[in-house]
């Protein structure tokens, strides 16, 4: 079974063989020995090395290259590669394609090695790390996972201009045209769609949400500027990726994307891109203008008090009121539920206990088997029922019914007892 890549992980290199594990670095007792890396023969003479390794924390990356049969360095047996990545404080690394391919090369010198070929081999495998930008965002989309949020798009959405700090072109700049006399916020970008397997130009709004939550995702179009066909956007959504072919042609105005479910925080947003599959004819105009997001359904601020919402998870939609006792729920939010007041003192029933101005009816004999007539319902002088704002209550009447009632069942007992 293949295994399962970590979460949040982006991309993934392959190396052979291991050379620390878990900040152990591989050692042998003879780095010539057929037990040493006894999966790769190489490993046990010395040649050019390359090596890669991560620390413990996943903050520092380690890349080593090592020169080898030349003058000037015989290289590295593969325990002693080892033990350098050990050295360098990697708690993972590995072994990548060294011989004449270990190169080591910088914007700033070029190749910084020498190459054991005398030259560097023009190869397509390869590991490029680019700083990032002073702004702290990625060179391409999707590709620095913790860059600091350019905006917080509310719990009810909001919209991203192609203007704002949320938008971001990528590719060559001579194709990215600005207009400034059109689009929705006054201005937008726009490219031609070309026929090819990868993009060339890109557009990447970036999202960070304040609330997880289902979104309306519409862009917008200006008929003058947007006339390609089949434009692939790609919606970036909770750690999955939809990609939409999208006719641009379809005029002015808000168009939508979808509805998706988005996380709370960032690592989140829209590419579009101008690459299509087959002949394209010339001036398929890609429109890169705002996008808008609306939120789906029920959330904490939208002036509604929902059934899953309390004044305790969501106070601006449902504000502490006076405690209902017998309901279950803590009105108030003062941390106690079904409190007949804000005093926290117990409810009173006045009804069953309750004076009036005649006096009140003998007590029972208990060891009388008669049993005392049937109690009327509580009924006020008006001829309403003792229901009074929903909540029943228990008046004179009904309070001595009880009571007897239980006096007799008392009396039965002694009876039988006795």
């Amino acid at each position: 079974r293949e295994p399962t890549a970590p979460e949040g992980t982006m991309a993934l290199v392959s190396g052979f063989p291991a050379v620390v594990i878990e900040g152990t670095a591989m050692t042998c007792t003879d780095p010539t020995a057929s037990d040493c890396f006894p999966d790769r023969t190489d490993m046990r003479s010395r040649n050019p090395r390359t090596a890669i390794g991560l620390s413990a924390d996943y903050q520092t990356l380690y890349l080593a290259v090592v020169d080898g049969r030349t003058s000037r360095s015989i290289g590295m047996y593969g325990s002693e590669l080892a033990e350098l990545m050990g050295q360098l404080g990697a708690w993972q690394a590995f072994n990548l394609d060294g011989g004449g391919s270990s190169t080591l090369w910088t914007a700033a010198s070029g190749v910084v090695n020498t190459p054991s070929d005398g030259y560097a081999r023009s190869i397509a495998s390869h590991l490029g790390v680019f700083a990032a930008p002073p702004t702290g965002s990625s060179t391409r989309p999707w590709h620095c996972v913790s860059q600091p949020p350019c905006a917080s798009i509310p719990p009810e959405g909001g919209t991203l201009d192609e203007a704002g700090d949320c938008f971001t072109p990528f590719g060559p700049p001579t194709y990215l045209r600005e207009v400034a006399t059109a689009g929705e916020g006054g201005s937008l970008v726009w490219t031609n769609q070309f026929s090819g397997a990868q993009p060339w130009n890109q557009a990447w709004w970036h999202f960070d949400f304040e609330d997880a939550g289902e979104y309306l995702l519409e862009w917008h179009g200006v008929a003058d500027y947007a006339v390609a066909e089949g434009v692939p956007h790609t919606v970036r959504a909770a750690g999955a990726e939809h990609t939409v072919l999208v006719d641009q042609s379809v005029g002015d105005g808000w168009h939508s994307l979808g509805t998706f479910t988005f996380a709370a925080g960032g690592d989140q947003g829209l590419v579009i891109e101008d690459q299509a599959s087959g002949a394209v004819a010339a001036n398929q105009h890609i429109v890169f203008d705002a996008v808008r997001l609306t939120r789906v359904g029920d959330y904490c601020g939208d002036a509604g008090c929902d059934a899953d919402e309390t004044c305790t998870t969501c106070p601006e939609d449902c504000p502490p009121a006076d405690e209902v006792a017998g309901n279950g729920i803590d009105d108030d939010c003062d941390g106690v539920i079904d409190e007949s007041d804000d005093t926290g003192e117990p409810p009173v029933d006045s009804g069953s206990m309750g004076t009036t101005d005649d006096d009140p009816p003998a007590s029972p004999d208990p060891a009388d088997d008669t049993a005392p007539p049937a109690a009327s319902s509580d009924v006020d002088e008006g001829g309403s029922t003792g229901d009074k704002g929903g909540c029943a209550t228990v008046g004179p009447v009904g309070g001595l019914a009880s009571l007897l009632l239980l006096w007799v069942g008392v009396g039965r007992r002694m009876r039988r007892g006795s």
